[in-house]
């Protein structure tokens, strides 16, 4: 595995650095993966997707948002200077490497950020699996073409109301762990959240193996 960490400058100061994985051999698939708020790209959830993503074939991109670099603290009024940014290293980054195929796994504001970018330069991101969503990314799963979610039944930021809703779409799996937080986590049970995490990458990979086998 080769690793190179990537610098993108942000209006907060010090640059983000977004950790590049990529195979000897030039691959078409590209996996981005974007953090929650107070998830950064290296915790459990990001780290191990990114591997399992990595071992289904493609090469993988974690993002560091602005205000994850500088540790500054980010609401709503933010959000959309962090898009902006995001956008901005992400159709940088493109223009010096060619892929054909791109899939974003997300999690938590990461969805919303996955739901409001929608395309990245001539790339259209038709392929998601989103981690712990946010409820108001439930319209942007119906025009998903493809689309894995994957939630705990105890996260508040998104019950069983929306979960129900998501369970009619066609297009969409989603996978719900009884007992996980918006951590995707047990609480005081390390074992039972292991399992999960396990869990959470081993459908990542087969979601990712699955496109790059079909080429879509």
């Amino acid at each position: 595995m080769n690793v190179e960490e990537l610098e993108f400058e942000s209006r907060l100061g010090r640059p983000a650095a977004y950790t590049y994985r990529y195979h000897d051999k030039e691959k078409k698939n590209l996996v981005i993966l974007l953090p929650g708020q107070a998830y950064y790209k290296d915790a459990p959830l990001m780290w191990y997707s990114a591997i399992a993503a990595y071992q289904a074939g493609a090469d993988t991109l974690n993002v560091e948002y602005g205000f994850h670099a500088n540790r500054n603290s980010s609401d709503r009024s933010t959000l959309g200077s962090t898009l902006e940014e995001l956008r901005s290293s992400l159709e940088s980054f493109l223009s010096n490497h060619s892929y054909e195929t791109i899939i974003m796994i997300s999690k938590s504001i990461g969805t919303h950020f996955a739901s409001e970018i929608g395309k990245i330069g001539n790339h259209a991101i038709k392929r998601h699996i989103f981690l712990t969503p946010l409820k108001s990314t439930i319209e942007f799963m119906k025009e998903t073409p493809e689309m894995l979610v994957m939630v705990g039944e105890k996260d508040p930021l998104f019950g069983e109301g929306d979960v129900d809703k998501v369970k009619g779409m066609r297009n969409v799996l989603i996978i719900t762990f009884p007992d996980a937080d918006h951590l995707m986590e047990v609480r005081d049970d390390y074992d039972g959240s292991l399992r999960i995490l396990e869990q959470v990458a081993q459908q990542c990979e087969a979601f990712v193996s699955s496109c790059i086998r079909r080429k879509i």
